[in-house]
C-alpha cells in the first residue's frame, strides 16, 4: 500500500473554513431561534403553539447535530494536523543526525 503524501497546510485550510462554516451556521440558528421567540406573541393558540414547538424542536434537535458534526470534524483535523506536524518534525530530526 503506498502512502500518499499529504499537505499539513490544506488540512488547516479546510479545517478552518469547516470552523467558519459553524460558527456561520451556528450564528444563523440563534437568529432563526431569536425571531421564532419573537414571533410567539403572534401565534394564537394551540395550532400556533403547536407550530412553534415543532419548528423549535426542529432547531434545537436535528439541526443542533449538524452543528455537532461540524465540531468533531474540527476536532478530528485538528488531531490529524497535529499527528503530521510531529511526524514531519520528527522526520526532520531524524535526516539531520
Amino acid at each position: 500500500m503506498a502512502l500518499q503524501i499529504t499537505n499539513v497546510n490544506e488540512l488547516k485550510v479546510a479545517k478552518d473554513n469547516i470552523k467558519e462554516s459553524k460558527e456561520s451556521f451556528d450564528s444563523s440558528l440563534t437568529t432563526l431561534s431569536d425571531n421564532i421567540k419573537t414571533l410567539q406573541n403572534y401565534w394564537q393558540g394551540e395550532d400556533g403553539y403547536n407550530y412553534q414547538t415543532k419548528v423549535m424542536n426542529i432547531i434545537d434537535n436535528d439541526l443542533a447535530l449538524v452543528s455537532e458534526e461540524m465540531a468533531f470534524e474540527v476536532k478530528y483535523l485538528d488531531r490529524i494536523t497535529s499527528v503530521l506536524d510531529n511526524a514531519q518534525e520528527e522526520v526532520k530530526k531524524r535526516l539531520n543526525d
